[in-house]
């Protein structure tokens, strides 16, 4: 595993000299834009190089990039997600406005939106949660989800980053079993309801439907066709029996 910048995926010279100096820790104004990732490599915050998490990243990952570009970001694992954790110390720093947390979602929900993507990058924000930041947790987490439309994930300890980083990352390769389109969606349903129709007709069974919407696709079609299409599917005794059914002068 390769644990430094690839040599054929550096990051650009002008997102390098502008986060340089403590002025771009400041002004998001001039927060340089993310670098376009590849799948399975992972950009990773300076102060985590020796941390002993890291080795477990490496197991999920073909490359880590360490940076202090972007101070309020901790990583970044893939094209699609951008995650920041909230220490123990950091949360116990904060005051009793948030101030200093919503500064930080602040910075993090901008840059997520400014990149000019297909869709914006999804900020995920892991609060360490101990008996001591517990106090903490419901308005932390309100100012995240309510103000920021930010995803917030408790985490009880680091060794459940690495599994959940190889998560974020798989997901961007992986498609999403609860979205359903819609389109689809309403075919089946009509689909449904046409076999509904025809099973009712005398002699007409669940596999006799499906054979005659496979072939005509609609119950207007099946109605418009002849007695002889018909009985090319069900055969002659079922077909005058759906043509008297369907009668032509009803319209469909």
């Amino acid at each position: 595993m390769n644990v430094d910048s690839c040599d054929d995926f550096k990051l650009s010279q002008s997102s390098t000299s502008t986060a340089a100096g403590s002025s771009a820790a400041t002004n998001t104004s001039t927060q340089p834009d993310l670098p376009k990732l590849p799948f399975g490599h992972c950009l990773v915050n300076v102060r985590w190089r020796n941390h002993e998490i890291i080795p477990e990243i490496q197991k999920s990952f073909t490359s880590l990039m360490y940076t202090d570009d972007y101070d309020f970001i901790d990583f970044h694992p893939s094209s699609q997600h951008i995650v920041a954790v909230l220490s123990e110390a950091e949360v116990l720093c904060n005051n009793d406005e948030n101030q200093n947390i919503r500064r930080k979602f602040a910075r993090i929900y901008k840059l997520s939106h400014q990149n000019a993507r297909a869709q914006p990058l999804h900020g995920v924000i892991l609060f360490h949660f101990t008996e001591i930041t517990e106090p903490f947790f419901q308005s932390v987490q309100s100012l995240c989800v309510l103000d920021f439309s930010m995803t917030f994930i408790p985490l009880n300890s680091y060794e459940s980053l690495p599994p959940l980083l190889s998560t974020l990352k798989d997901s961007t390769k992986t498609k999403n079993p609860f979205k359903m389109d819609r389109a689809s969606t309403a075919a089946r349903c009509t689909n449904k309801d046409v076999l509904i129709v025809l099973m009712a007709i005398p002699g007409v069974g669940e596999k006799q439907a499906r054979k005659l919407l496979e072939k005509f696709g609609s119950l207007r079609d099946i109605a418009a066709a002849s007695q002889a299409e018909l009985s090319s599917v069900v055969g002659d005794r079922l077909a005058s029996g759906v043509a008297d059914f369907l009668d032509r002068k009803n319209t469909v």
